[in-house]
């Protein structure tokens, strides 16, 4: 169960409350909800199926509410055993109650069919109604497919942990990348740090039940651990908010460079090599998919899928530390205008002469020279909130890259270059896809 889920945490929370349910029962009840069973994940369902079917034969019939009004007065299950009649439940209020006349539904077809076409039919609604859950409320539920081929992989390429590690998604890209299918290495990406977060939330809930969460701290109602300050704020509407405001603080390059940082920085929080990889070769192959819909010639195809266009992990290290510059010399800018009272003192010195350099030509632009320092003031504290989500995101990601060492980095970039560029020119460039 993923604790970024409250709806299935509550949905969970109630019913095991509901059934007493403890130690084994309670976790078996989450692995069923959250899908996290070995081998086939409906066959929980058939179980239950039957064990209805068996209670509506022995009583000539039951409906939904015959077998959970029992337990809504406080008296138990009759019939049932009782972790079905928790799944039972489950499956009757979860989403509010949203799925209740479908699963209704589904005991109707056993209480007045009989046999395995009814039992197959009534698993049927079961299944598809928590798959619909399971969509809806699961970060993960969409990526089953994947994670199929993801896992296959790395049991056999890690046999150790079975998960990917740092500079793995070049490679299995390169392996599996094809015009059907896994074409994009930002996908495939996305895919593997998905994969990694689903294995740890997986094992988690293997280990880790709901009563030993509060004991570490943890609170059902609000999803968060004592201590935590909430979600974190979102760094793509922090940029969409300087990229609109009328104060221009950054430009377009720096804009699109800060965009493709807020894609890569799920990545690069766990690899820094797999995550510099798509900063760097990212745009070729949105340059490549481009080229590809305007038909254009194979030379031009060729050309770019080389990646001499692609700029290096240094250079990116270094755009995004220029980048931090401009939010530190935005933010020693603001608190100057404040100390002198809203006017733009050029005695007041806030730095080294490189930042006074930098800010006398930020000052310059047309967005900033045309206000006054009062007006330019209240500009800036506008954006400041959306300045320091950035400030802070790029202060995490240039100080993990800075501790790659130059050598194995340069290096690194010359051996993924080469992969990228094979990989660019079968995808792009070979005879049956252009």
């Amino acid at each position: 169960m993923s604790l970024s889920s409250p709806q299935v945490r509550n949905d969970i929370e109630t019913v095991v409350e509901t059934h007493g349910l403890a130690g084994a029962a309670r976790e078996k009840l989450i692995r069923i909800v959250t899908g996290a069973m070995p081998g086939n994940r409906d066959l929980p369902l058939y179980g239950l199926a039957r064990h209805v079917q068996r209670v509506a034969r022995t009583r000539g019939g039951a409906s939904l509410f015959d077998l959970l009004a029992p337990v809504a007065a406080g008296d138990g299950g009759e019939g049932l055993p009782r972790l079905s009649l928790a799944v039972l439940d489950f499956l009757a209020t979860m989403a509010d109650y949203g799925y209740f006349d479908a699963i209704a539904g589904g005991v109707a077809l056993l209480a007045t069919g009989e046999g395995e076409k009814s039992l197959s039919e009534a698993v049927s609604v079961f299944a598809a109604s928590l798959h619909s859950y399971r969509v809806a409320h699961l970060p993960f539920e969409n990526r089953r497919q994947a994670f199929s081929t993801i896992r296959s992989h790395f049991e056999a390429a890690r046999p150790g942990s079975g998960l990917p590690e740092d500079g793995d998604a070049i490679a299995f890209w390169s392996m599996v990348a094809s015009p059907e299918g896994w074409t994009t290495y930002a996908a495939t990406l996305g895919a593997l740090v998905d994969f990694v977060a689903a294995a740890e939330t997986r094992e988690s809930t293997a280990t880790v039940s709901l009563d030993m969460l509060r004991e570490k701290g943890f609170d059902p109602q609000s999803g968060a651990f004592d201590g935590d300050d909430g979600e974190e704020p979102d760094l793509t509407e922090a940029i969409d908010s300087l990229a609109a405001a009328d104060l221009k603080l950054f430009k377009g390059p720096e804009l699109d460079d800060l965009r493709r940082l807020a894609a890569a920085l799920p990545a690069l929080r766990r690899w820094r090599r797999s995550g510099s990889a798509l900063l760097s070769f990212g745009p070729v192959q949105n340059v490549l998919v481009q080229l590809k819909r305007q038909s254009a010639g194979a030379n031009r195809l060729a050309e770019a899928a080389g990646c001499a266009a692609a700029e290096d992990y240094r250079q990116k290290l270094e755009a995004f530390a220029d980048i931090a510059h401009v939010c530190h010399d935005i933010a020693l800018l603001y608190r100057r205008l404040g100390e002198t009272g809203g006017q733009n003192a050029p005695g007041a010195s806030i730095g080294d002469a490189k930042t006074e350099d930098r800010i006398a030509r930020m000052l310059r632009r047309q967005s900033l020279a045309s206000r006054t320092p009062g007006e330019l003031r209240a500009a800036i504290g506008n954006v400041l909130p959306a300045l320091a989500v950035v400030a802070t995101r790029l202060k995490s990601c240039v100080s993990s890259l800075e501790t790659w060492p130059a050598d194995g980095r340069d290096a690194a970039f010359a051996a993924d270059r080469k992969a990228f560029a094979d990989t660019f020119g079968r995808l792009y460039c070979s005879a049956g896809n252009t």
